[in-house]
C-alpha cells in the first residue's frame, strides 16, 4: 500500500516523523528506511527533528526513547526498532541498496526519484527478518507535483494507468492542503498568502496540488499541435539537404533522419533501439537508408557526438573508426549543450501573434509523427536546477532521442551561412547525366537558377 500526501504545507514531513515513531513502538524489531535526496535535505527535515521528538540530544535523558547513532546513520531504539536515513541523489544512488530489505520505505519528495530509482526501492521492501510481530511491508511516499518523477507519480496516483502487475489496490492517495494543517493555519498565516502570491502555474502545484500544471520543463516550447505532422511527407521539389544524427551507446542507439529546407528543419524518421553494437547499429543506418528510397551519398553528412572519437588505450582506436569499418563515416559534432539547446528552442518557437491556423507556419522545427520516441522525450525533460541553460541527464532514457537531435544542432550552428541558405535540387538519374556532360555555362545557368544539383 503506497500512501501519499500532496501540496506545500500539508505536515507531510511531520506525519513522515510520527510514523516512523509508531511503528518503531507497536513493532519491535521493525527496520525503516527514510529517503530524500540529498542527506542534507533528510538531515535538516527529519533528523533534527526526531533528535529532538525522541530526546536524542542529551545522551543521559531517562525519557530517550532511541539514541542516534551518526556511524550508523540510524535511530536505534531499545526494543531493536531502527530508522535508518537514507538518500539517492542520482541512479548510480540507487544501486547501493540493491540487495537490502526494509520492512518500510519511505520515499519524501517522491518526484524528485526517477521511475527507475523508485522501482529500485521497490525491489527492497519485504521483511527484514527482525521484527517481532506481525507486519506487512509496505511503502509510503509523499511528494509534491512536479518535478523529475512527475509522469509516473501521476501515471500511478493520478491517472491511475497501470501495467503489468500493478494493481489499483496497491495505490492509495491522501490529499493535503495547507488549509489542512491547523498548526500553520493558527501560527503562520503569511505562509499561506505567500503560497497564494505565488505565480500562477507554480501556485497550482504547491498551493491546489493540480498534476495538470507542470512546471521545471525544458522544452516549455513544445506543442505537439504546432511542431508535430501526422503522417508527414517531404517535399515534392527536393529542395533540400540530407542529414543523420546519432546518438550512441549500448543501452540506446537513436538515430534521426533530418532535411534541412529554405524554411524548416524537418525531422522525418528516426531508429530507436537499445542493444546494438557498432556494426549492427550501421547496417541499421543503411538498411533505413535504403528503405525510405535515398542513396548513402544523397546524405551531406551523418553527424555523431565528438566523444565517439575519444581513442582506446588498448588499440589507440576510436568508435569512430570502427563505424567507418562497416562502412559508416561519421563527421564530429561539438558537445556545446547550452548552445545546441538553444538553437532547438529558437526553431521551436511559435509567433502566437500570427493568427491561430496560421502559427504552425511561423516555427522552424517540425518532427513527422513517425519520430515517437523524440515526440515522447523532447516535452519531458526537466531544467537543471543548477544550470537554467542545461537540461537534466536523469531520466537517462529521455535524453537519447533529444540528444541526437542536439547532434545535428551543434553541428548546424558553425555551418557557414551562405551553405545553409544554398539552394539544392535533387533530379533523375538520366536528368543528372545530363547535367555532369553540359558545358560550364549551361551548368552554371542551372546552379544559379535552382542551386546545388544531387541526383535522386
Amino acid at each position: 500500500m503506497l500512501w501519499w500526501s500532496l501540496t506545500r504545507g500539508g505536515g507531510k514531513s511531520f506525519a513522515v516523523d510520527a510514523l516512523c515513531m509508531i511503528y518503531c513502538k507497536l513493532f519491535p524489531g521493525i527496520q525503516i528506511l527514510l529517503v530524500r535526496r540529498t542527506y542534507k535535505d533528510v538531515f535538516k527535515n527529519h533528523v533534527i527533528s526526531l533528535q529532538l521528538k525522541l530526546h536524542c540530544t542529551i545522551d543521559n535523558d531517562p525519557k530517550r526513547a532511541a539514541k542516534w547513532s551518526k556511524d550508523e546513520g540510524a535511530f536505534i531504539f531499545a526494543n531493536g526498532s531502527r530508522i535508518t536515513i537514507g538518500y539517492c541523489d542520482n541512479e548510480a544512488d540507487a544501486l547501493h541498496y540493491q540487495g537490502l530489505a526494509y520492512d518500510v520505505v519511505i520515499l519524501e519528495e517522491a518526484t524528485q526519484f526517477t521511475e527507475y530509482q523508485f522501482e529500485i526501492f521497490t525491489e527492497i521492501v519485504r521483511p527484514s527478518g527482525f521484527c517481532q510481530v506481525p507486519f506487512k511491508p509496505r511503502m509510503r511516499l509523499t511528494c509534491n507535483p512536479g518535478g523529475v518523477g512527475h509522469e509516473w507519480v501521476k501515471r500511478l496516483f493520478i491517472d491511475k494507468n497501470y501495467k503489468d502487475t500493478e494493481e489499483a489496490k496497491d495505490y492509495e492517495m491522501i490529499h493535503a492542503k495547507v488549509y489542512d494543517n491547523e498548526y500553520i493555519m493558527n501560527n503562520d498565516k503569511n505562509y499561506v498568502k505567500r503560497l497564494e502570491n505565488l505565480p500562477p502555474e507554480r501556485r497550482a502545484q504547491m498551493l491546489d496540488g493540480d498534476w495538470n500544471v507542470f512546471s521545471g520543463l525544458f522544452f516549455i516550447e513544445f506543442e505537439e499541435r504546432y511542431h508535430v505532422i501526422q503522417n508527414g511527407r517531404l517535399p515534392r521539389d527536393k529542395n533540400y539537404n540530407l542529414y543523420i544524427a546519432i546518438d550512441y551507446g549500448l543501452d540506446m542507439f537513436a538515430a534521426y533522419f533530418i532535411a534541412v529546407t529554405p524554411y524548416n528543419v524537418l525531422v522525418f524518421d528516426e531508429i530507436y533501439e537499445p542493444g546494438l553494437i557498432i556494426s549492427q547499429a550501421a547496417k541499421k543506418i543503411r538498411q533505413k537508408i535504403e528503405d525510405l528510397g535515398f542513396e548513402y551519398e544523397d546524405f551531406t553528412a551523418i553527424l555523431a557526438p565528438d566523444d565517439l572519437w575519444n581513442t582506446s588505450q588498448e588499440n589507440g582506436r576510436c568508435k569512430a573508426d570502427i563505424w567507418s569499418d562497416y562502412g559508416v563515416n561519421l563527421t564530429k559534432s561539438k558537445r556545446d549543450r547550452s548552445a545546441g539547446w538553444l538553437a532547438i528552442k529558437e526553431d521551436l518557437l511559435v509567433d502566437y501573434s500570427a493568427e491561430p491556423e496560421k502559427r504552425a507556419d511561423t516555427c522552424k522545427l517540425k518532427i513527422f509523427s513517425k519520430c515517437v520516441n523524440l515526440i515522447r522525450c523532447l516535452p519531458k525533460l526537466q531544467t537543471d536546477p543548477k544550470n537554467s541553460d542545461d537540461c537534466m541527464k536523469e531520466p537517462h532514457e529521455l535524453t537519447h532521442a533529444p540528444d541526437a537531435l542536439r547532434t545535428f544542432y551543434t553541428y548546424w550552428l558553425a555551418v557557414p551561412d551562405e551553405i545553409k541558405n544554398q539552394k539544392s535540387i535533387r533530379v533523375p538519374q538520366e536528368v543528372y547525366e545530363d547535367y555532369l556532360n553540359a558545358s560550364d555555362e549551361v551548368r552554371d545557368y542551372l546552379e544559379n537558377k535552382y542551386g546545388k544539383i544531387f541526383c535522386i
